[in-house]
């Protein structure tokens, strides 16, 4: 695994869960590369079902992304273990789709970082929840897709969608299985621009929402390992340093997709990655 992209909460200059990274660049260790990824939802109480209650909101104005990217300039960009792409530091935005302009913001962003020592940025944006349909119409440099990629994933009965959409048995899960999910990934049309994919290992929220739960069952490292495999085998980089394949995630616990080991599989899920790895780069 080369490298973290680590989760970077803002919200007007107010930071949540800023420790890790703050105190990476303070102590100058471990010595692993890294980047991030703004999360740009409003926080809610979104794992007990009250999602109209806000606990931290976000809002967008122009002199913020100022404030933003001046923040990224001075503490994050300059780290010698950011990852960057031909000099450009890389950075990720969650959901798009959210701010009143992103190609504005972007293009402050870029302006401000050409100005403060930066002559470019490498801002990708994640294919998520509708978020774009073209990264390039946005702004974005690029984009990473999200898995599990829900709109590929949906019921499709006329059944199944009635009670998604209103909520029937809204206290029950919806369920897939692991196999269903790969095989309608590698069905997915590989798209016209940039976009780099990514894998989960396994997913379940129902410890974040108590209703309207999303699970995706039988998953097993060596199932994990074949759909990896295969999207290293079709990846093709498009230039030496534009070579990434995203894992859904490192230690997402209350979403069930951690590679950390557990009392299950142990360390299986992380010897699967290093063996389609070493497996693809010999």
């Amino acid at each position: 695994i080369y490298g973290l992209c680590i989760h970077h909460y803002w919200f007007n200059g107010k930071q949540l869960i800023e420790q890790p990274v703050n105190e990476m660049i303070r102590l100058k260790e471990p010595n692993v590369p890294f980047m991030l990824c703004w999360a740009n939802e409003n926080w809610t109480r979104g794992w007990d079902g009250r999602e109209s209650e806000i606990l931290m909101e976000q809002k967008y104005s122009e002199q913020d992304d100022i404030e933003h990217i001046k923040w990224l300039c001075e503490n994050v960009f300059s780290d010698k273990r950011y990852i960057k792409i031909d000099g450009a530091p890389v950075i990720s935005i969650y959901r798009a789709n959210l701010f009143p302009d992103i190609n504005k913001t972007i293009a402050t962003w870029r302006k401000y970082a050409a100005k403060n020592g930066f002559e470019k940025l490498y801002i990708c944006g994640i294919q998520t929840m509708g978020s774009f349909s073209n990264p390039y119409d946005a702004g974005f440099d690029a984009s990473i897709e999200f898995q599990p990629d829900w709109s590929k994933l949906q019921k499709t009965d006329k059944w199944s969608l009635f009670k998604y959409k209103f909520g029937l048995f809204k206290n029950k899960p919806t369920v897939f299985t692991y196999n269903e999910l790969v095989t309608r990934m590698k069905a997915k049309s590989k798209q016209n621009f940039k976009e780099y994919p990514s894998i989960i290992p396994r997913w379940d929220n129902s410890p974040r929402k108590k209703n309207k739960s999303l699970i995706i069952t039988e998953s097993t490292p060596e199932k994990y390992y074949n759909w990896l495999i295969d999207i290293l085998e079709k990846f093709t980089p498009y230039s030496p340093n534009e070579n990434f394949v995203f894992i859904n995630a490192w230690n997402e616990w209350a979403e069930g997709n951690h590679l950390e080991p557990d009392q299950k599989w142990g360390l299986q899920y992380l010897e699967a990655t290093k063996k389609a790895i070493d497996r693809f780069n010999k």
